[in-house]
């Protein structure tokens, strides 16, 4: 720690320049909603790695799916899957 203390003596590191970094590193800005911040990133999840859906609660909604398009369900939270040029929407049955 010692090294890190001299470090910070000689170059003075300046402080207010890692919170304004940590406040860039921020994944949804501040006025995003919850419910808008887990669409996002199920969005993401489903375009990525649609497999771990079911890890992570929801169930494959064989009745309502298609070779088209797959439906996955968590409650009321839909995620629906289209083939082709891969289109996801999440939103609320």
């Amino acid at each position: 720690m010692a090294v890190l203390d001299t470090h910070l003596r000689d170059k003075g590191f300046p402080m207010s320049w890692l919170w304004r970094m940590a406040e860039n590193l921020t994944l949804s800005p501040a006025e995003m909603s919850a419910d808008a911040h887990l669409a996002q990133h199920l969005e993401r999840l489903a375009r990525t790695a649609p497999h771990v859906l079911e890890d992570i609660g929801f169930v494959q909604d064989r009745s309502a799916s298609s070779p088209v398009r797959t439906i996955w369900r968590r409650g009321a939270m839909t995620v629906t899957i289209s083939a082709g040029d891969p289109v996801v929407t999440v939103g609320d049955s």
